[in-house]
């Protein structure tokens, strides 16, 4: 977002004047739809154009890792050591070199144990999976964790998860964790939004099913195809504490339909406690909030796209279905 934002910067000159302003999410519906249809992957309605983009429309200028500056004094050589930590593993394995200290040998005999060479390149044996693991310096590792992290793809997660993906992708180096830890600590975004609380604003409302035919989750689906009788639309009521299952095909999903499909329901198992159900617009009717304020019956409504709440139905109405 910070590179999409300097080329904005940089037409300031053409125009007398440039505003940014912060659009919340109830009043820019429009946006937040396409977003749902990019991630969930689902059919383009018609009127929308898209256009794919396999690339970066900016520039992305990578920042190679910042080292400290080591000046040297008059008259004084420097003198460059090779640091990468592969370079004593492979002298043991390949060359078999010693060394004069027994205990500093048997360390690193002990430690080269967990790695193989194939070819010219250090693995090293993974001790859950059993995967072989390409061993890395660690100026490639910082480089890595710095993509996950902030970069393309990077949702700026904490330190054991930017690990525990770099693992999982088949890299590994000794000093993964630590580096982990100093890039989440010098990124100013994780610090800025760190101080802010994010516990809920209210405790959460747990329902437990105290006992059967009292509290009921309530969906619909449909369109569906036309079968005798003009039926198009399944109501679908299941009861959560013996998940027992009411369905009933309808022409249309009016609040009047929903309130005689829970009427029905009332005269066979009794008067539920609550009902919870999605915003459809079929079950925010006036008819149908008033059938359950006269039957003094709890109305609670979850989310629309809420995968968790939706799965249940999706099962239920495919075996319906077939």
């Amino acid at each position: 977002m910070d590179t999409y934002c300097k080329e904005i910067r940089k037409l300031e000159a053409h125009f007398y004047g440039l505003e940014f302003h912060h659009v919340l999410r109830d009043y820019n519906v429009a946006a937040d739809v396409l977003s749902k249809l990019g991630c969930k992957r689902a059919l383009v309605p018609a009127g929308i154009f898209v256009q794919a983009l396999n690339s970066p429309t900016v520039k992305i200028e990578e920042e190679p890792p910042t080292m400290p500056e080591l000046v040297p004094a008059l008259g004084q050589d420097v003198l460059v050591a090779d640091l990468d930590w592969r370079s004593l593993i492979l002298d043991f394995i390949i060359n078999n070199k010693s060394y004069l200290k027994d205990k500093e040998h048997e360390r690193l005999a002990c430690r080269a144990a967990s790695y193989v060479v194939i070819g010219t390149k250090l693995f090293r044996h993974s001790a859950s999976s059993g995967t072989l693991s390409k061993c890395i310096s660690q100026s490639d590792g910082v480089r890595i964790l710095s993509e996950i992290h902030s970069r393309i793809c990077g949702n700026h997660a904490g330190a054991s998860t930017l690990v525990g993906k770099a693992f999982r992708s088949g890299f590994y180096w000794p000093t993964t964790m630590a580096d982990a830890q100093a890039i989440v600590r010098r990124c100013p975004g994780c610090q800025f939004f760190s101080k802010q609380q994010h516990v809920l604003a209210q405790a959460l409302r747990t329902i437990p099913p105290s006992w059967p035919f009292a509290c009921y989750g309530l969906n619909s689906v449909g369109p569906l195809k036309t079968v005798q009788g003009s039926y198009t639309f399944i109501f679908v009521a299941i009861d959560k504490f013996t998940k027992w299952i009411e369905v009933k095909s309808v022409s249309a999903t009016t609040a009047a339909k929903v309130a005689e499909f829970i009427q029905e329901i009332m005269h066979r198992f009794g008067v539920p406690n609550r009902i919870i159900t999605d915003l459809g617009t079929s079950f925010t009717g006036s008819e149908f909030w008033d059938f359950c304020q006269e039957s003094c019956i709890d109305m609670y409504y979850a989310s629309v796209a809420h995968p968790s709440a939706t799965a249940r139905w999706n099962a239920i109405i495919v075996g319906y279905h077939d």
